[in-house]
């Protein structure tokens, strides 16, 4: 064995011995303490402790400083051996400890005592032992009958706190399905005619429905208490239910009764300035059912079937109410509508007519017929001004509008305008009084309070947007359609009837259906709208019929071979059928549907009256002479001209594209017609100088006077015919005969006869230039001059005038 590992196994044994003397002090302290507890108190003093306590101290400090003598007496280093040095330590410590019980047993001779008292001491300590063992059974025994006692007390300490919780929960639940007998009593007999009884039993029926209302959760709304109390509460729930149907149903019903009554004893109300009669606002219909409007919601909330046949009562209550408003308004209007209508159709010259029996020199304006002007005088006035004021600059100002008819349109704008503020105003009213609006309150609970009167009265003509919810929009829609019943069908008569004798009157009454539809376009007002878009659709077929039958008149116009001259019925007809189309249709915007219609119309009838018109010119071109011809181009000049003239001066925009046709038309057969008839006072001048022009073509100027039938004898011969004298008296032939052609009433006598004037100079250049050309040194010129022409065209214009 090596040195280290020596001193490391005698380090071990070092501990282990002082382990065993740590052991040996405590095995001692225990000892003493058990004799201490063995002795009674009375034999220990305080000088024995103290020692006792030094004695252990000079033991323990006298050990630890022979330990190392010990070790050395037991040979510990040489040896190395921790084991045999352990146990012969235990032996010499088991015999060191005998030897000083041994020693202290005998040091003392009060030791003997001490241990009669141990030993005294023990049997009682057994004796105590015994008894404890007993009493420790006893209280075994007793504690788990007290812990079934305190298991027990517990129990009932909850089941009390249960008990305590079931009560408050119970009190609780009975007070929320609870009404005080104040709250029924005001649901069974107060009164609900005035404001504040109103309020009392709707707060009443407020507190009751929350009792009604209310959410029991872990099954209590299954308690067999809580439902009776809820059934004995649902039974006075439907008898105030039913109790305000009833008082509403009578309210209802003795309110529109009493409106019906002061209106029917009641003179009309009008106007201050044309006299028309205005519609009343129902105001104290209104006023006196308002107040009711918390209940109508309570009625919609417990009882739907009944809250709709409140609705229907309203509605049905209303109808003859608004029924004899409505006729008051339409007999009204009708009488403006009768003086029109009381006009034959002669008087209607805007109207085309396919037998229009008058001469047709009457149509151009012959002074014969001069006197029958006055029948005509409105549209002729109408037609020098009218129009540049209602299209051309835009102004209002409808002075020269035929008066009836301007009244009858203006009476039936009026009527619309009430009829279509009579349908907003009841909607409006009828949706706020049956809680029918988008923000209206969704339960009884949220309502509001209680009104004397209905509030902002005004904002009930205002259109409000459109009612999002389908099933609403149907309802409301079905209680305008008994409010407002057979309305539809009645408006749809009077329009028939204003119609049957002008039907361009649909024309003005569009316009009015325009303004009702755009002031409702985009609102909730669905029955207007619907009534609207039908009578419209109606008026425009009516409109659409009257042209086609205007376009058949136009088609079937029938001139005679001795009235190919003159202006056609249909042309003399059309500008006033323009103008009283457009006096019609004032108002229409620009992109309109009303100015649409008009456009289409112009359009359809001015295209048949060029076809007519044209079918008429090649049926008198048909038989080749030169007369029919001439009828053709005197038809032509004269309606082209009476067209584009008329047109013209009252600034149709529609109408540019036909006006510049029939300048064209105009001008075409004007220089036709010319070159016609100046060939009766020229004729052999003009063919031979034509023949001079064709030979030009294929010889040279110098050419022409060799050929036969153009020598210089030959063109002699032709000037000697028309000598200055003969000139003259043609011309006064010529002028005759284009007298009897065009009538001056159109001012056409004028205008042709200076086209004529033009043309002679014109040809005597030609001629004059001819000569010229073709015979320069035959020293010859026409008989007569530019001047001479002028001075007798002059002169025949001053016997005519004079």
């Amino acid at each position: 064995m090596t040195g280290q590992e020596k001193e490391k196994n005698f380090e071990k044994s070092q501990g282990r011995i002082k382990k065993l003397e740590m052991k040996r002090v405590r095995w001692k302290k225990q000892s003493m303490h058990a004799v201490s507890k063995a002795v009674p108190y009375t034999f220990v003093t305080e000088k024995q402790k103290r020692l006792a306590e030094m004695r252990e101290r000079m033991v323990e400090q006298t050990s630890l400083m022979n330990v190392e003598e010990m070790l050395t007496d037991f040979n510990w280093k040489e040896s190395g051996n921790a084991a045999a040095l352990e146990k012969r330590l235990l032996g010499e410590l088991q015999a060191l400890e005998a030897a000083n019980v041994h020693a202290i047993i005998e040091s003392d001779e009060r030791v003997t005592t001490v241990v009669g008292h141990i030993e005294r001491a023990l049997e009682e300590l057994e004796s105590m032992e015994n008894w404890l063992l007993l009493y420790a059974a006893e209280l075994n025994s007793m504690g788990d009958d007290i812990h079934q006692i305190e298991w027990q007390n517990r129990g009932l300490q909850v089941q009390t706190a249960n008990q305590r919780s079931l009560v408050t929960e119970l009190q609780e639940l009975l007070a929320s399905v609870r009404v005080s007998d104040g709250v029924l009593q005001t649901l069974r007999n107060t009164p609900m005619d005035n404001v504040q009884d109103i309020e009392r039993v709707q707060n009443a029926a407020a507190d009751l429905q929350r009792v009604l209302k209310v959410k029991l959760g872990d099954g209590l709304q299954t308690m067999k208490a809580v439902q009776e109390r809820v059934e004995e509460y649902n039974m006075y729930s439907n008898t105030f239910t039913a109790r305000v149907h009833e008082h509403l149903r009578q309210s209802i019903d003795s309110q529109t009764g009493i409106l019906y009554e002061t209106r029917s004893r009641s003179a009309p109300m009008t106007t201050r300035k044309n006299n028309y009669v205005i519609i009343p606002a129902y105001d104290s219909l209104e006023d006196s059912l308002f107040k009711y409007q918390g209940l109508a919601l309570w009625m919609k909330e417990m009882d739907p079937r009944r809250y709709n046949e409140l609705q229907m009562m309203y509605a049905q209550g209303l109808t003859r109410t608004c029924k004899r408003d409505i006729k008051e308004v339409m007999d009204s209007t009708r009488t403006y509508f009768a003086n029109v209508r009381n006009r034959s159709m002669d008087e209607l010259d805007f109207l085309f007519r396919a037998d229009d029996s008058r001469p047709v020199r009457a149509l151009g304006y012959s002074s014969g017929l001069r006197s029958e002007e006055s029948r005509a005088n409105r549209y002729r006035n109408m037609l020098r001004g009218s129009v540049e004021g209602v299209i051309g600059s835009g102004s209002s100002n409808r002075d020269s509008i035929d008066e009836d008819e301007r009244m009858a349109s203006d009476a039936f704008s009026h009527m619309m305008g009430q009829v279509v503020s009579l349908v907003v105003r009841e909607q409006n009213f009828l949706r706020d009084l049956f809680q029918l609006s988008h923000d209206a309150p969704k339960t009884f609970q949220e309502r509001g309070p209680v009104l004397s009167v209905a509030p902002e009265k005004d904002t009930l003509y205002l259109r409000r947007d459109k009612i999002k919810d389908v099933k609403t929009s149907k309802r409301v829609l079905d209680l305008l359609d008994a409010i407002f019943d057979g309305l539809q069908a009645e408006l749809l008569g009077f329009v028939e009837y204003g119609n049957k004798a002008d039907p361009t009157q649909g024309l003005s009454m569009l316009v009015a259906m325009d303004t009702q539809c755009e002031s409702c376009e985009g609102s909730d007002q669905e029955f207007a709208i619907t009534m609207l878009d039908f009578l419209r659709d109606r008026l425009e077929k009516m409109f659409e019929k009257f042209i086609e039958q205007q376009l058949r008149a136009i088609e079937e116009t029938k001139i005679t071979s001795k009235k190919r001259s003159g202006i056609l019925p249909f042309i003399r007809v059309f500008p006033l059928f323009a103008v009283r189309l457009e006096a019609a249709g004032v108002g229409a915007e620009p992109n309109s549907k009303v100015r649409a219609l008009i456009n289409s119309a112009y359009e359809r009838v001015v295209n048949g009256m060029v076809s007519s018109l044209d079918a008429i010119a090649r049926e008198s071109d048909a038989g080749g002479d030169d007369k029919e011809q001439l009828n053709a181009h005197i038809m032509t000049i004269e309606n082209m001209h009476h067209f584009y003239h008329e047109l013209r001066a009252h600034k149709i925009a529609v109408l540019d594209r036909w006006v510049k046709h029939a300048k064209n038309q105009y001008e075409t057969s004007l220089n036709s017609y010319i070159k016609v008839v100046i060939r009766r006072p020229l004729g052999r001048l003009l063919e031979f100088f034509e023949g001079v022009e064709t030979m030009m073509k294929t010889s040279t100027a110098e050419e022409v006077s060799f050929h036969m039938n153009f020598n210089k004898a030959q063109l002699r011969k032709v000037i000697a015919l028309y000598p200055a004298k003969e000139i003259k008296k043609s011309l006064e032939q010529l002028y005759k005969r284009v007298d009897k052609h065009f009538s001056e009433e159109e001012g056409l006598l004028q205008v042709v006869w200076r086209g004529i004037q033009e043309e002679f100079i014109r040809q005597h250049e030609k001629m004059e230039d001819l000569i010229r050309q073709c015979y320069p040194d035959a020293n010859v010129s026409l008989e007569f001059t530019i001047q001479d022409l002028l001075a007798m065209m002059s002169e025949l214009a001053r016997k005519v005038n004079v």
